[in-house]
């Protein structure tokens, strides 16, 4: 099981090396575990996901650089789960971007 977070991620890539991808949301109701582990002007939304990935055991996580507190979360769980990927999402349409993306 590889959690994830943004709709942009490839699933089918993390379904081709055999896992189940299972999109995080953030829907504790207590941000406790998250609040000791991130800086308390991190958002709402990231500590959620953390607390998610904390609840459900989840050792392997793909993030998108979409914000920097998905990139303080990365962070803060590389040193908590098996695996976890930082993917950077193209920030133009161009065929070169897709080709990068791609790549």
């Amino acid at each position: 099981m590889a959690g994830y977070v943004c709709k942009y991620t490839p699933v089918e890539i993390i379904e081709a090396f055999g896992e189940t991808p299972v999109k995080l949301e953030p829907s504790s109701k207590s941000y406790e575990r998250a609040e000791s582990l991130l800086h308390s002007n991190i958002c709402s939304f990231a500590k959620g996901v953390l607390e998610n990935i904390i609840d459900k055991n989840i050792e392997e996580v793909v993030l998108t650089s979409c914000c920097d507190s998905i990139k303080r979360l990365y962070d803060v769980l590389k040193q908590r789960v098996k695996f976890i990927y930082m993917l950077d999402l193209p920030r133009k349409k161009a065929p070169e971007a897709t080709d990068l993306f791609f790549r």
